[in-house]
């Protein structure tokens, strides 16, 4: 079996100190992640991905999604995987929910059906 590598941008991305500075720089706007504010370079921005990514994935553990641990954390492998799902399972949820929203309108509380003349 081949040897996975891990990608060193998102084992910095998903350490706690990086975690902390992207937090602290979406709410302290004078705080900034690089020298420079504009004109990120495509590393800087894959950086920023992964910042984003892991920040996303520590937020759904601190709410309580089953689905998401330090395993999964962890494990670039096993993360890609949740991503995948959820994006998946996301996107079917979204398409369900607009589905519903098309056939029904609400009226006083009762939902009624919506005729579709084609």
């Amino acid at each position: 079996m081949k040897e996975y590598k891990e990608n060193p941008l998102r084992t910095l991305a998903r350490s706690d100190k990086w975690q902390a500075l992207y937090n602290a720089s979406k709410e302290i706007h004078g705080i900034r992640l690089f020298y420079n504010k504009v004109d990120f370079t495509p590393l800087q921005l894959a950086f920023l991905k992964w910042l984003e990514i892991y920040n996303f994935l520590y937020t759904e553990k601190s709410l309580g999604n089953e689905m998401v641990d330090d395993k999964v954390i962890e494990d670039e492998i096993l993360c890609d995987a949740f991503l995948l799902w959820y994006s998946k399972n996301k996107n079917e949820k979204d398409k369900y929910k607009q589905q519903k929203k098309n056939t029904t309108q609400e009226l006083d509380g009762m939902e009624l059906p919506t005729i579709k003349f084609v």
